[in-house]
């Protein structure tokens, strides 16, 4: 299904000049966190933490979906990685991130 096909079937939908922003954001996004893996791959595990964030993240029936959860999950693939993504409220998320 076509990126913008699926951000309407969900309900996203943004100007061209957004869409522009918001994958220059995701490039970036993707960019740090696989230059940070270089330090990651030494530990022997990766956490990934979320927040239920509609229309980018959320659960549905028990499970994490949207369109961010769909790179993360690629991102998670390409790279071999075996972990899920948790879903944290967003304090308990930043208290984790800090402390584990």
């Amino acid at each position: 299904m076509p990126e913008q096909a699926y951000l309407s079937s969900i309900g996203f939908t943004c100007t061209d000049g957004e869409e522009v922003h918001m994958k220059r954001i995701a490039v970036y996004a993707l960019m740090a966190l696989l230059a940070g893996f270089n330090s990651l791959f030494a530990q022997t595990e990766v956490i990934i933490l979320t927040e239920d964030f509609p229309p980018l993240n959320y659960v549905e029936n028990g499970q994490l979906v949207g369109p961010s959860v769909e790179v993360v999950k690629r991102i998670i693939k390409i790279l071999g990685l075996h972990t899920d993504i948790k879903t944290y409220p967003w304090k308990r998320g930043y208290s984790i991130a800090l402390n584990e």
